[in-house]
């Protein structure tokens, strides 16, 4: 349902002038209240103590008054984020989904809304990546080889692409994309520096090309990325989507064989992508941040040090809300609350990855960050890492199998997913879900370290026991990071990831780190 905007009474309608100097004032107020239904933030498990408009950066030439607000959020122990709302002043709200405010005297409105909703804000944007509109404190970036691409490009109308996610994205034609960045981090944007490194400097073909970003300047010499472009993608939807469909369409026929057939051709070419993925992220020796360097000793304590205290953390949050579930759940939770002992010792794996390679990763991959073509190929995107995790953090090297161990958590939730699905008169039993995962990791895996060993890759241990270690241990990270995320978000989800990590588990006094 729409709700009705706030209402604020003024003096006088404003003008572009009085639009600007008034804005911080009027928006501040209400974005306790406007931000957590904004599917875009995502801070939604944090109660706000306060927001304000921090900073108003005008934007001209979109036919009325616009702005690029500014929002500063405030939360408990000090806690702050940013967040970027282009806005505009707008004679009627027709058009609008609900819009953020009225403006509102004796006898007349206008109205504060989302500026994204409009033709001419949208457009803004791609003018002011080709550098032909300036604004003061925006610094452009531009891919000289993909200008022309860029140019035909920016002409076409454009709409908004209507998925959930936390940033906007902006289709212009077929062509290219816009990705307005939500949550604003001062540092350069991993998605930006990736897709840049990957289209100007490798020649992996399964990357949507970059063509051009925009910063914003913000106190000292600080900038944040609020948008960048690259080229569209035409699709069939995600990975994710896709392989639910063939699951769903096989829980009603049945055909197990046939199930596997179709499902494990996307597993391999997933391998292959991902294997040459990691080869060309790694394939610059001479660029620092880029650069491929060697796991020291150093790098499995701390890995092993963040899993401990990850699993510390799952265990604790899980003691303290065990009432608040269903029986079969808390019988999961008291499980792993008594193998968690065993499980904090299940970090071996990291450390047979010392004197292997880390370079940069995806950092946040699972099926759902894959394109398929309407060649049946696939394209990764959004490399930014875990959204929530700050910049510095996101840019840090690791070992590739961190994105490895992602993408096989992602088969594991497919399976879980269709076991929902599942009742009497199913075609499928529960045991044919699970051989479809155990054949969808063994296509994957297989594919992968066929891609890595023939590129030449050196982040891949070479004993085979050396390497199912390794993935074990990052996908028990993996998996205690999922658990934390279902809980505040997700609880019925939560069987999910507890599952895959009881499956692992060891008595207390086992395992290793040497």
């Amino acid at each position: 349902m729409r709700k009705s905007p706030a209402t604020i009474d003024v003096l006088a309608l404003p003008d572009e002038s009085t639009f600007y100097n008034g804005l911080a004032s009027w928006l501040s107020p209400l974005l306790p209240s406007y931000l957590p239904d904004k599917r875009w933030y995502g801070d939604k498990a944090k109660t706000i103590v306060s927001a304000e408009v921090t900073q108003v950066v005008p934007v001209t030439g979109v036919g009325r008054p616009a702005a690029l607000a500014i929002v500063t959020v405030h939360f408990s122990h000090r806690e702050t984020a940013s967040y970027l709302i282009p806005v505009l002043l707008s004679a009627q709200n027709d058009n609008f989904v609900e819009p953020i405010a009225e403006l509102r005297t004796n006898d007349q409105s206008t109205y504060i809304v989302d500026g994204l909703n409009d033709e001419q804000l949208r457009v803004w944007f791609a003018s002011s990546i080709a550098g032909t509109t300036a604004t003061p404190g925006i610094i452009p970036d531009r891919l000289p080889a993909h200008t022309t691409d860029f140019d035909m490009a920016s002409g076409a109308p454009s709409r908004l692409m209507g998925v959930d996610q936390s940033n906007t994205s902006i289709a212009f034609g077929f062509d290219m994309l816009v990705k307005v960045i939500r949550r604003l981090q001062p540092g350069l944007h991993p998605d930006v520096e990736l897709t840049r490194f990957l289209t100007a400097r490798t020649d992996f073909p399964n990357v949507a090309h970059y063509f051009g970003s925009l910063s914003l300047t913000g106190v000292g010499a600080e900038t944040s990325v609020i948008a960048f472009a690259q080229r569209f993608v035409e699709s069939t939807g995600d990975g994710w989507k896709f392989l639910l469909s063939i699951l769903q369409e096989h829980t009603g026929i049945g055909e197990p064989q046939k199930l596997h057939a179709r499902s494990e051709h996307v597993a391999r070419t997933l391998g292959d992508i991902t294997g040459r993925m990691h080869l060309a992220l790694g394939s610059d020796p001479w660029t620092q941040d880029v650069a491929p360097e060697t796991i020291k000793r150093h790098d499995a304590e701390r890995w092993s040090a963040e899993y401990i205290a990850l699993v510390d953390r799952v265990a604790a949050d899980l003691s303290d809300h065990k009432e608040r579930f269903g029986p079969e759940t808390r019988e999961l939770v008291e499980t792993f609350l008594q193998l968690a002992p065993g499980l904090r010792k299940r970090d071996a794996g990291f450390f047979r990855l010392i004197g292997r390679s880390k370079s940069r990763v995806h950092g946040d991959y699972h099926l759902g960050q894959t394109m398929r073509k309407l060649d049946g190929d696939f394209v990764v995107i959004d490399f930014e890492g875990e959204p929530l995790r700050a910049i510095e953090e996101r840019r840090q090297k690791t070992s590739p199998l961190k994105d490895v161990a992602g993408m096989l958590r992602s088969f594991s939730y497919a399976r879980g997913t269709a076991t929902g699905w599942l009742t009497e008169q199913s075609a499928l039993l529960p045991s044919d879900l699970v051989s479809w995962e155990r054949a969808m990791r063994r296509e994957f895996l297989n594919a992968y370290v066929s891609a890595v060993t023939i590129g030449g890759g050196t982040f891949l241990p070479p004993a085979p026991e050396d390497l199912k270690a390794a993935i074990a241990s990052w996908e028990l990270d993996k998996a205690a990071y999922e658990v934390v995320y279902e809980l505040n978000n997700r609880p019925d989800w939560l069987w999910i990831p507890l599952s895959s990590m009881l499956k692992q588990a060891e008595p207390e006094g086992t395992g290793t780190t040497d």
